[in-house]
């Protein structure tokens, strides 16, 4: 089945690209991870670039771009491959943590039974800017624990957690409460949750596959599926 990604981010992801063939660094090894307890450190990595003025400019033109994007649609860049392989190995999904719902917004239209839910209004949520792509079918943090009880048949996506306290522990909590043994996840582990965080998810979960998804400078973002152990 052929789904349509939004006209903005397939704008962008060329650009991207370009940015990517003009730097002198092998973006491939730079980039790829799949251990959810290691991160690159990327730190000065534009000063690097300082004897290139128009490399530059162009990478933090490129950021700004990603500022906006990432709030009026999501953090993780979906793909084809990401969104096929979801569909895959499962026909029921929760998204907790869902933003506007952009990625349970793709996922439905493929043809999944959806669920979305976000802790924080949408009034009141920084992280994103505009109207949501999917209405939230849950409403309260009673519904989700109802909803998880039941959940042994549903996949878990989770995206870009946020990296405090507060937010780390609603998670752990709601991963505790689920029962059923796949989890989608997203996010680079240096700018998102806790390395307490991390942990906690190889301790209770390991990686059965992952998929690299499109990516600016310096986020390093993969969707890992895990199942538990």
């Amino acid at each position: 089945m052929k789904i349509e990604f939004l006209e903005k981010w397939e704008e962008i992801i060329p650009y991207m690209k370009s940015i990517v063939e003009e730097t002198p660094f092998n973006f491939e090894e730079l980039q790829i991870t799949h251990n959810l307890c290691k991160g690159c450190n990327w730190s000065g990595f534009v000063n690097t670039l300082s004897h290139d003025s128009i490399l530059k400019k162009k990478i933090v033109k490129l950021k700004n771009k990603r500022i906006f994007l990432r709030k009026y649609y999501s953090y993780s860049i979906p793909n084809y491959e990401a969104i096929y392989y979801i569909a895959s190995i499962t026909n029921n999904i929760i998204d907790i943590g869902s933003g506007k719902g952009y990625w349970i917004h793709l996922l439905k239209k493929f043809g999944l039974n959806t669920m979305a839910f976000d802790p924080i209004p949408i009034t009141k949520n920084n992280y994103i800017l505009g109207k949501t792509f999917f209405q939230e079918t849950i409403k309260s943090f009673s519904d989700i624990k109802n909803i998880l009880k039941m959940s042994h048949h549903q996949s878990l996506l989770l995206q870009w957690i946020p990296p405090s306290r507060e937010s780390v522990d609603y998670f752990i909590e709601i991963i505790n409460r689920y029962k059923g043994s796949n989890i989608f996840f997203s996010g680079l582990n240096k700018y998102c949750a806790t390395k307490d965080f991390f942990i906690y998810l190889n301790n209770n979960y390991k990686i059965i596959s992952s998929i690299i998804l499109p990516r600016f400078i310096g986020i390093i973002d993969t969707l890992y599926h895990l199942k538990k152990r």
